[in-house]
């Protein structure tokens, strides 16, 4: 099991803390929890319905790490712009994950 009393999400049964990490693993960012908290909950979502596992690629990304993978100064995936975004895989498909501004909500 991958979970861990300081690393499990709450509401999140199949992902941890640590997959929503900068990949560098030597930043401020490598804890994960620096996420934007709907990304969890939309990869658990995703994962329910496609009823298998769901591999995080990326979702943090600090500024060098971004810019060694070719990522857009621009990038969900960067500090300033809230870490919104996951790249991410199962099994013969690839998707991104962007929470969608849902208005009169935080998120």
């Amino acid at each position: 099991m991958k979970s861990s009393i300081t690393n499990s999400i709450p509401s999140v049964k199949n992902f941890t803390y640590s997959e929503f990490s900068c990949p560098c693993r030597i930043c401020e960012y490598g804890s994960g929890r620096d996420i934007d908290p709907m990304l969890p909950l939309i990869a658990q979502e995703i994962r329910n319905a496609l009823d298998r596992p769901l591999k995080v690629n990326s979702a943090c990304r600090c500024g060098p790490h971004n810019s060694a993978v070719g990522g857009s100064l621009n990038s969900q995936h960067l500090d300033k712009n809230g870490f919104k975004a996951m790249d991410s895989r199962t099994p013969g498909k690839s998707m991104l994950i962007e929470p969608v501004k849902v208005p009169g909500t935080n998120w």
